[in-house]
């Protein structure tokens, strides 16, 4: 009894020293002090005026997460570009009285994103980062692709967040 008693006392002991070591979240003291400069969005897409969004959504995404801190580029340890290369609609579904129309649509926004230190060591190179959307054109095509752009924006800001942070 005793012996027993010794062994499971030594299992218990070890199942929670392993336990001690596991982490949540995003390891700090890998990314402690350290600053991001994210470049303004450059568009290679069809979709207009977007870069401003998404630059504005990306910054947002990273000071309301907190891990890393934003920063000009002087004082930058992390480099972040971000292009948008590619949108597109995808038709889900047309109207019943005209099937030339359509009434709910998708669209994608692909961009590729690019991390470098400030050694210009390449740590993400052209990632592609993907964001969509629903909308319903019932009010028009382009005035609810418009309206979408903002939600488009954040869902890829948000993204691009979890792809750099992912590095560490």
């Amino acid at each position: 009894m005793n012996v027993i008693h010794r062994i499971s006392l030594l299992l218990c002991s070890l199942l929670l020293s392993a336990c001690g070591a596991y982490h949540m979240g995003t390891p700090v003291p890998a990314l402690e002090g350290k600053r991001i400069y994210i470049a303004p969005a450059q568009n290679e897409s069809y979709i207009a005026q977007a870069q401003a969004s998404v630059t504005d959504n990306t910054v947002k995404a990273f000071l309301t997460d907190g891990t890393l801190s934003v920063s000009g580029e002087k004082d930058a340890n992390l480099f972040l570009e971000i292009v948008l290369k590619d949108y597109d609609r995808e038709t889900l579904a047309k109207r019943a009285e005209d099937t030339g129309l359509t009434r709910n649509v998708e669209l994608h926004l692909v961009a590729e994103i690019t991390l470098s230190d400030s050694n210009g060591n390449v740590l993400l190179n052209k990632v592609p980062v993907e964001a969509s959307a629903q909308i319903f054109s019932d009010s028009g095509l382009t005035q609810a692709e418009n309206a979408a752009v903002p939600e488009l924006s954040r869902e890829l800001a948000e993204r691009i967040l979890t792809q750099v942070l992912g590095q560490w």
